[in-house]
C-alpha cells in the first residue's frame, strides 16, 4: 500500500526510514512491550534495535539522531503560524545550490526527529512510499 511521504508518522514512519537505510524489516501489529505496532529490523546488528528490540527513529535520538547527523540533515524550529500546524522543518540535499544534479528534500513535522525522518524518507524513496 502507498502512503504519502508527508503523512507517515509512529510505526509507518519508522519502517519507511528503515527502507530508505536498505534494512530488511518487519511491522509487528502489537509490541511485546508498550502500546501500538513496532518495527524489528532483519539481519542487522544489535545496534540497530532499541528499548525493546524495536528500530524508532522517529522518535529514539539514539537511532534517529545518528540519521541526522550522517545525511547532513538540517533541522529548524519554526514559528507559530510559519507551517502548516508543523512545528518543525528539516532540509536534505541542499549542499551546493549551483549543482542542478541534487535531489533536494524536506520535511516537517511536530518534533525534529519527525520532520527529518520525513525529510530522509521523501529524499530516498519519494513522496509516496510502497509499505
Amino acid at each position: 500500500m502507498k502512503h504519502k511521504t508527508s503523512e507517515l508518522t509512529g510505526t509507518m514512519l519508522d519502517a519507511a526510514v528503515a527502507k530508505a537505510n536498505g534494512m530488511g524489516f518487519e511491522i509487528h501489529p502489537e509490541k511485546v512491550w508498550g502500546d501500538g505496532c513496532g518495527v524489528t529490523i532483519i539481519n542487522q546488528t544489535p545496534a540497530c534495535w532499541t528499548g525493546a528490540g524495536y528500530y524508532e527513529p522517529s522518535t529514539d535520538w539514539r537511532t534517529g539522531g545518528p540519521i541526522i547527523e550522517r545525511e547532513k540533515i538540517a533541522v529548524i524550529h519554526c514559528p507559530a503560524g510559519f507551517t502548516a500546524g508543523e512545528e518543525w522543518e528539516a532540509y536534505m540535499g541542499y549542499v551546493d545550490p549551483r549543482r542542478l544534479d541534487l535531489d533536494p528534500a524536506d520535511g516537517e513535522g511536530p518534533t525534529p526527529l519527525i520532520a527529518a525522518c520525513r525529510a530522509f524518507v521523501a529524499h530516498k524513496l519519494g513522496d509516496e512510499v510502497e509499505l
